[in-house]
């Protein structure tokens, strides 16, 4: 069964996998609070992030990010975000 299928999940630690790209399987766990995808190689947030409406924490540190889309805003229950080592210009 594919992770989408855990409608019920609420925190998601995907830390050190060396993901590339943020699964679009993740964005089927509506319920989900918090995610952490630190220590990995991520080079882009897609803009289908902001679907997770629910989200309280999002740990992107220690990826490759250079930009954070402006659909991060559309996370409005986001308490904590964490970008920290990363190679931001904007």
């Amino acid at each position: 069964p594919s992770i989408s299928a855990l409608t019920n999940l609420n925190d998601l630690n995907l830390r050190y996998n060396q993901l590339t790209t943020i699964p679009s399987s993740l964005l089927a766990l509506k319920n989900l609070n918090r995610i952490d995808l630190s220590d990995n190689k991520l080079i882009i947030i897609p803009s289908s992030l902001s679907a997770l409406t629910n989200l309280i924490e999002l740990n992107l540190s220690v990826n490759q990010l250079t930009t954070v889309p402006s659909s991060i805003s559309a996370l409005t229950n986001l308490n904590v975000l964490d970008l920290s080592c990363n190679q931001l210009i904007t």
